[in-house]
């Protein structure tokens, strides 16, 4: 990486939960879900965050 850490191995890192199976994200679901709805997100840098993983979460599938 040209800038930041000069390690890459934090990026094979996965969170594993004890005892809880979240289901794999699927943008089509979501977007079904929420058609027609509106979605606000408020708060800080940590907010906006969320905003654009989101964002590159259903850019993937609709690309």
């Amino acid at each position: 990486m040209k800038y930041g850490r000069p390690d890459t191995d934090f990026m094979k890192w996965r969170w594993k939960p004890d005892g809880c199976d979240l289901p794999v994200f699927d943008p089509v679901q979501f977007l079904e879900v929420v058609r027609g709805k509106s979605m606000a997100f408020v708060g800080d840098s940590v907010g906006r965050n969320h905003m654009q993983s989101l964002i590159c979460l259903l850019s993937k599938k609709l690309s």
